[in-house]
């Protein structure tokens, strides 16, 4: 079984942060145990997280559990309101643990990150390659063993360099990639960064069937914001698929960009 995942992010006005796991007719919470769109797999419930931003540096909530068993969670994110925010549910890859601190979003810094997919046999094909290169004070921020923290900290040595948030995801998606071929191992690469102020995704993989990337500017669940999904939240509502090997960048009162990763 590949891990697969959900994930949601949203852009814009200040919403309720409940609407990213529970607004829509397939809510992310529907696409932990009724995803259309898994490439393996049948559901995601090894758990689920969402982060944003009260300040510079972000929170979360997160549990190595299916989203429905806390029936807190809605009514405490329905309290909450932001402009900017990220979420996911998770399919564990085998071999990753199912822990808290693998449950994206995972946060350093000033920065919440996920992963949908995986590096296959990370901790044996490529777990090695990566984090070597890593300086030291990252690889000392290192708390486990999964592949999503790794990816994640190979972009913050981007980030931390001035790299912009798309430029920071296409460093840890080259990396990646070429971990996966040292290794002969595939890897399936949606990846997701936010910094409070933007967020940025990648859509690809070193295979020739990624896994599935949505946005709309035009959904009921955030009116005037911009919403990416690993599948549409609101399927009456228009969401076009992020092409295959792009990237797409949100910044809070820009128009979303599409281009190459």
């Amino acid at each position: 079984r590949h891990a697969m995942c959900r994930l949601t992010a949203y852009v814009g006005p200040e919403i309720p942060l409940d609407r990213l796991i529970f607004g829509g007719d397939h809510s992310l919470l529907k696409q932990s145990y009724a995803a259309q769109e898994l490439r393996s797999g049948t559901v995601n419930v090894d758990g689920y997280g969402i982060a944003w931003f009260p300040a510079a540096n972000p929170v979360r909530i997160a549990e190595a559990r299916p989203v429905w068993h806390d029936p807190d969670l809605g009514p405490v994110l329905s309290s909450i309101e932001g402009p900017v925010a990220l979420a996911a549910v998770r399919s564990a890859t085998p071999g990753i643990p199912v822990d808290r601190n693998a449950v994206a979003p995972i946060l350093h810094d000033r920065w919440a990150f996920a992963l949908n997919g995986f590096v296959w046999d990370f901790r044996t094909s490529a777990m090695r390659s990566m984090r070597q290169d890593l300086p030291d004070h990252l690889y000392a921020a290192l708390s486990g063993v999964s592949d999503t923290e790794t990816l994640f900290l190979t972009a913050v040595t981007a980030l931390e360099r001035g790299a912009s948030l798309a430029d920071g995801l296409r460093h840890a998606f080259d990396a990646s990639l070429a971990a996966a071929a040292q290794g002969g191992v595939a890897a399936q690469l949606n990846l997701a960064i936010t910094d409070g102020e933007g967020v940025a995704f990648t859509r690809g993989s070193n295979g020739p069937d990624p896994n599935s990337l949505y946005w709309t500017s035009e959904s009921s669940v955030a009116p005037g914001g911009t919403l990416v999904a690993s599948e549409p939240l609101t399927p009456e509502d228009p969401w076009a698929p992020v092409p295959e090997g792009h990237v797409i960048s949100l910044r809070m009162g820009e128009a979303p960009v599409i281009e190459p990763i």
